[in-house]
């Protein structure tokens, strides 16, 4: 199995940070990536923000959890600090929930959304 964490931030207007496939730049996902031998779920979400995005994030809380034959995902929220930019030929900008739905990852993001409103309701 492989591992994988990553992060939901959004900003004041209710949109969401995502970053784009390095090859496509209209398919958008939420920044994060692969847990490296050794090293918790919570480290690879702070180092993997910071690579693809420049921002320093902390005050991390676990919000999601979700396993398939493949992978297990951690997805956290948290406060940042910074203006997020590209730093890995990728594109980083704050998109709609929508967008994000259509992207690579858009099953995994509608199961996210979904228990995110579920706790807000």
């Amino acid at each position: 199995m492989k591992y994988a964490a990553v992060v939901y931030l959004e900003n004041p207007e209710g949109l969401v940070l995502g970053v784009s496939r390095k090859h496509n730049h209209d398919d958008f996902g939420l920044p994060g990536g692969s847990v490296e031998p050794g090293e918790s779920f919570s480290d690879a979400a702070i180092r993997e923000v910071m690579e693809e995005t420049s921002l320093h994030i902390f005050d991390l809380v676990k919000i999601f959890q979700r396993e398939n034959s493949d992978f297990q995902v951690h997805c956290f929220s948290a406060k940042y600090d910074g203006e997020a930019k590209s730093v890995e030929n990728a594109a980083v900008k704050w998109v709609s929930r929508e967008t994000l739905l259509q992207g690579s990852f858009g099953a995994y993001n509608k199961d996210l959304f979904d228990y995110i409103d579920s706790k807000r309701n």
